[in-house]
């Protein structure tokens, strides 16, 4: 994104010249991951299909989770405050859960096509 960046300490990442970010366990998105492979495990579906949303959905959010830390440390080296003085916190729930329901109605409607077109949804 054209920051020169640094890893000042093991839970650090900083920007040259100016702010960055203090990785925490409570950044690490453990609650909205465990919240998505819960929902997947205990629905219908086989287990190729259950493992493939698993670590599908579980990468994406690792991605807005990378996004986050990116504009977290942008937004201290630039000294931008937060939109409606909400925390980054506040913002990363807002945006996993969405992208959660969303692969959540997704999930449910694959589901539902395969029974529709005359093939029976297994809990393998």
């Amino acid at each position: 994104m054209g920051y020169e960046s640094f890893q000042a300490a093991p839970t650090q990442l900083r920007i040259v010249g100016g702010g960055g970010v203090n990785l925490v366990y409570s950044c690490l998105g453990y609650g909205v991951t465990s919240f998505w492979l819960a929902f997947v495990f205990a629905n219908t579906g086989g287990w190729k299909k259950k493992v493939a949303w698993m670590l599908g959905g579980a990468l994406v959010l690792l991605i807005i989770n990378i996004l986050r830390m990116a504009l977290v440390a942008m937004a201290s080296h630039e000294k931008w405050s937060y939109p409606l003085g909400w925390d980054h916190h506040t913002w990363f729930n807002i945006a996993a859960y969405g992208m959660i329901f969303l692969m959540i109605y997704v999930y449910d409607k694959s589901g539902k096509e395969r029974t529709k077109k005359g093939k029976i949804a297994t809990t393998k």
